[in-house]
């Protein structure tokens, strides 16, 4: 089976806006914990680069940086990539047992129980040939600015472009983990997403390419108004003035990231459902369950004109019978009437 690209990235998008509560929910912790992280590591970070600690490292000719910065990226790193992980986790978990249904065949199962240790050793495991990767960059550039041989870095590039319908495939794991179906080794992810490589990569590229164009025009718009505010600072201090440019900017960063996550890891997952037997149809699932989730206006709300309309008439006039009134004697009897007649009976006895 072939998966859809087109509709695969348009339903990973829908996914993440009509149910912004289920995303929010599963980043409220990740998020919470990455933006601690950073708040302490850049106050910390410019304080100390700021003071007299300035032991620093070569990076390169005529570069060093401050050993407290390295000790705070790699930290920022590790937090960020768990926190990421975490997230995929649960909103992936969230498409696939909660939003998606299972067909007949598969209710029978019992309840998928949670293995969040699993993902993370799996998504560490699918992260260390990218890190072998780009870490191979450094010291091939130092060769070919040596040598002047610049087809390396086409091999380079080359070799990435050619592993990456290989990693994507292999990733298909992830999902597979976070829901607790089949298909939970990498080789069997790998298996399994047989001839869809390319249509997942070409799938994930052009979403990150999107994103990643409207994250710069996010950028650019916000970091101006972010810039005038964290100015006002400087009337205290310009390194205050900087920490506060790096926190509102490290913010919204992680506010945009959030939502990155949730669509590249939601596509992930369609991709999965796709391809698994436990679902049916999962993309015209998701778009018959958006059209019948119609947003409608409460009463409260109502125009002013369709209120009017439902005023209720006025009760027509009761016309009264005409001819004699006939008064029942109980009704013209009073309350006061009562013991009177009660002590009548009593004394008939």
């Amino acid at each position: 089976m072939k998966i859809a690209i087109g509709e695969t990235l348009e339903a990973s998008v829908d996914l993440v806006f009509k149910n912004l509560d289920g995303l929010l929910n599963a980043a409220k912790w990740p998020f919470v914990a990455v933006v601690v992280l950073f708040i302490i590591s850049t106050a910390a970070g410019e304080l100390l680069d700021i003071s007299s600690f300035r032991m620093g490292f070569r990076v390169g000719a005529g570069m060093e940086w401050p050993i407290s910065w390295l000790v705070f990226l790699v930290l920022n790193m590790v937090v960020a990539s768990l926190a990421v992980a975490v997230l995929e986790y649960k909103w992936q978990r969230f498409i696939l047992l909660d939003y998606l249904p299972l067909n007949e065949a598969a209710r029978h199962l019992p309840v998928r129980g949670e293995n969040l240790r699993g993902y993370l050793v799996k998504s560490l495991a699918l992260m260390v040939p990218w890190f072998v990767y780009l870490g191979s960059l450094g010291p091939l550039a130092s060769v070919v600015m040596t040598t002047g041989n610049f087809s390396l870095l086409f091999i380079f590039l080359a070799g990435g472009i050619l592993f990456l319908p290989i990693y994507m495939r292999a990733a298909l794991v992830l999902p597979a983990q976070a829901a607790g179906l089949d298909n939970q080794s990498i080789w069997g992810a790998f298996q399994f997403g047989k001839g869809n490589g390319w249509r997942i990569a070409s799938a994930t590229m052009i979403l990150r390419l999107v994103v990643g164009i409207t994250a710069g025009i996010v950028y650019f718009i916000t970091i101006i108004p972010i810039t005038l505010f964290a100015g006002l600072f400087a009337m205290i201090s310009m390194e205050l003035s900087l920490v506060m440019v790096a926190l509102l900017a490290g913010l919204c960063q992680s506010i945009f990231l959030v939502f990155f996550v949730g669509m590249t890891s939601g596509l992930q997952a369609l991709a999965y459902a796709q391809l698994h037997p436990d679902y049916d149809d999962p993309l015209r699932v998701i778009a018959d369950r958006i059209a019948s989730e119609k947003v409608s206006v409460p009463s409260a709300v109502q125009p002013a004109e369709e209120k009017m309309s439902e005023v209720p008439e006025p009760p027509k006039s009761v016309e009264m019978p005409t001819g004699p009134v006939v008064v029942s004697k109980v009704a013209l009897s009073s309350s006061s009437d009562r013991p009177l007649e009660y002590g009548r009976r009593k004394g008939r006895r």
